[in-house]
């Protein structure tokens, strides 16, 4: 179990964002940093998370990213969707680059993610879509391919529908 002054910091979070979403909606701007990541507003546009550059420091800070997701808002990702997709909180921007790298699909196209996370599987469908891919083609092939340790046992079947 954590340390009391852990414990502590983790309530005051949370309720810090309840507070937002119950008076205010949840606004990119407005959401700590360190759950801006994978979260949607309540007008349903994904945050993201940005370098903020002064004369000072270099920092981060939550903005909105413009993209309208299709049915999620008021969303801030679950420590154990962004485990079980091989996400981190700490991810600066968007990109589809990650979706060439055998590990990262590995992880997410597995039943734990594409199954029980609907926020990463929509964002991550509609990243691979703009780049004129198709993430269930990307997931099948994943299934194909051995993983790096050797294992060559067929993955279970997931749903992209």
């Amino acid at each position: 179990m954590g340390s009391p002054k852990v414990i502590a910091v983790t309530i005051v979070l949370a309720l810090s964002i309840m507070h937002v979403l119950l008076v205010q909606g949840l606004e990119c701007e407005k959401v700590p940093v360190g759950y801006c990541a994978y979260s949607v507003s309540s007008a349903g546009i994904r945050c993201v998370l940005e370098y903020k550059y002064s004369s000072a420091a270099v920092q981060h800070e939550c903005q909105s990213s413009g993209i309208l997701t299709e049915n999620i808002k008021e969303w801030i990702e679950s420590d154990e969707c962004l485990d079980a997709c091989g996400l981190s909180r700490n991810s600066v921007g968007m990109s589809s680059d990650d979706l060439s790298n055998h590990q990262f699909t590995s992880k997410l196209c597995s039943v734990n993610c594409i199954n029980s996370c609907p926020n990463i599987k929509e964002l991550y469908f509609n990243l691979a879509a703009g780049e004129g891919i198709s993430l269930p083609n990307i997931c099948e092939t994943v299934k194909k391919v051995p993983d790096l340790n050797g294992a060559d046992a067929p993955a279970p079947s997931i749903s992209l529908e």
